[in-house]
């Protein structure tokens, strides 16, 4: 209205209660010298700006997403500069647009304001959680030998943000391995099957899952089936056990007993034996320990000129080789058990040596007396 003219509505309404559109409201207008007018103007009611932002994330570091609103912003949206972008409640220069796109390097919280035409400005807000990647190594593993187990597992701490379920998982190759689903795993009792590359791979809730690998080598036991050869009561020697195993392998003894004192029979021994890949295995044989040669043999009564002798001894004890006599005397051998010599002509010596299998062969050496008749003088002639 004019200078001296007051101007007033006609029917107020209460304004925080209109609807919005276009409203037909009554007025007046009162001059100074009293005379008044009325009339109707169109009052436009513009809608408050109503917005929600999409979830956005997580992400891994590294990675970005795009910050946008979620469905249509509702009410009156100013002409120019409607859209800011904040980053910590500092404006983002430049980010004036309906989306934008960010790669923060941890958690962080944006908001988009939305001014309106004649309505106050809205914001709305939106954190963007940031996962670390997966990081981690496996721990070194020394070949280990039949029998042995070792233990995988993770050298150190896995960092970054696990997933939520089943974050582990062990492979054997690219086969999975049932029920191997922790930062660790043991082979037990491990074979020579068990040799190869195993993998573990972790699985980030929103990074990329990270695959590392290890080498196993299980290493061959040697064989510990081993036999001895029979040794000799009341000698300091061991038994021999006879190469029949892999060149290179040796065998030591377990609790080694003074051999010499062990009676004749079979004892049980255990041992060692250690292939040239450092492993060992343990196992028992029998050890047969033998009883020396001795030799009784029978008084020989004195013979006369031209007689034979057999010789054959009282008794042999001990356990004996194959063929085990050898005789000698009067210049004649024999294998025999028993030695017969003829045509006694003088005194003789015979020596029997009887071979022991294990044990020192044994000999006696004893004389056969000959003598020569006493000649007589002859019947008288009748």
């Amino acid at each position: 209205p004019s200078e001296g003219m007051t101007f007033e509505w006609v029917n107020v309404p209460t304004w925080s209660s209109l609807s919005a559109g276009t409203h037909t409201v009554s007025y007046k207008i009162t001059s100074d010298n009293g005379c008044s007018v009325e009339g109707t103007t169109d009052v436009t009611v513009e809608a408050p700006i109503v917005f929600e932002l999409a979830k956005a994330g997580p992400i891994c570091k590294g990675e970005s997403v795009d910050l946008k609103v979620e469905g249509n912003v509702s009410g009156v949206v100013a002409n120019t500069d409607a859209y800011q972008w904040f980053e910590g409640g500092v404006a983002i220069s430049g980010a004036t647009g309906a989306t934008y796109t960010v790669s923060p390097e941890s958690t962080t919280e944006y908001s988009l304001t939305i001014k309106g035409n004649k309505c106050e400005a809205t914001t709305k807000s939106v954190k963007v959680e940031v996962e670390e990647p997966i990081v981690f190594e496996l721990a070194k593993v020394d070949a280990i030998c039949e029998g042995e187990s070792v233990e995988l597992k993770v050298g150190g701490a896995v960092t970054g943000t696990l997933a939520e379920n089943n974050a582990y998982q062990w492979y054997k190759g690219s086969e999975k391995i049932e029920g191997a689903t922790s930062p660790s795993y043991e082979l037990q009792n491990a074979t020579v099957t068990a040799t190869a590359d195993y993998t573990l791979t972790v699985s980030g809730k929103k990074c990329k899952s990270v695959s590392k690998t290890v080498s196993v080598v299980v290493k061959e036991l040697p064989d510990a089936d081993l036999t001895a050869e029979p040794i000799c009561q009341g000698l300091t020697v061991a038994p021999k056990v006879p190469g029949n195993w892999i060149s290179g392998w040796n065998y030591g003894w377990i609790n080694e007993p003074a051999w010499e004192t062990l009676s004749v029979g079979v004892h049980k021994q255990k041992y060692v034996v250690t292939a040239p890949n450092g492993c060992s295995a343990e196992g028992e044989m029998d050890v047969t320990v033998e009883e020396p040669i001795q030799i009784t043999m029978p008084k020989v009564e004195t013979l006369c000129v031209g007689a034979f002798v057999e010789l054959t001894p009282t008794s042999v004890t001990g356990t004996l080789a194959n063929n085990p006599y050898s005789w000698k005397g009067g210049g004649q051998t024999s294998v025999e058990k028993t030695f017969r010599v003829e045509k006694l002509c003088e005194t003789i010596t015979c020596i029997l040596t009887v071979k022991g299998n294990a044990c020192p062969e044994k000999s006696e050496m004893f004389q056969v007396p000959v003598v020569r008749p006493e000649l007589k003088e002859p019947w008288p002639a009748n």
